[in-house]
């Protein structure tokens, strides 16, 4: 029984997670993904590394020892994220602060 939720609940979370880089990383990303593999010719190489982590930085912002508002932001999606797929998934969180 207690397997059965468990996985329940990785399959919503993994869902709900699959969902959410999709949109977040690549839909309202697109233009700039065609644009980083436009490019041709001698450097593009570099041209287009430069592209992804630019995107990959603002998509998904990686939090750092300073505070900073779009990564906490970041942070605060994915855990109502989560949370909500947990308790879609037929979870519930125990013993955290309630910080929705």
């Amino acid at each position: 029984m207690r397997t059965q939720a468990v996985e329940g609940v990785a399959r919503e979370v993994a869902k709900a997670v699959e969902n959410f880089a999709k949109d977040r990383v690549l839909a309202k990303h697109a233009s700039e993904w065609l644009q980083a593999y436009s490019h041709r010719g001698g450097g593009s190489t570099v041209t287009r590394k430069r592209d992804i982590d630019s995107i990959c930085s603002e998509a998904a912002p990686i939090p750092r020892g300073t505070a900073d508002s779009v990564a906490n932001s970041f942070m605060r999606e994915i855990r109502t994220l989560v949370r909500q797929a947990i308790e879609v998934g037929g979870g519930k969180l125990i013993g955290l602060d309630d910080h929705r």
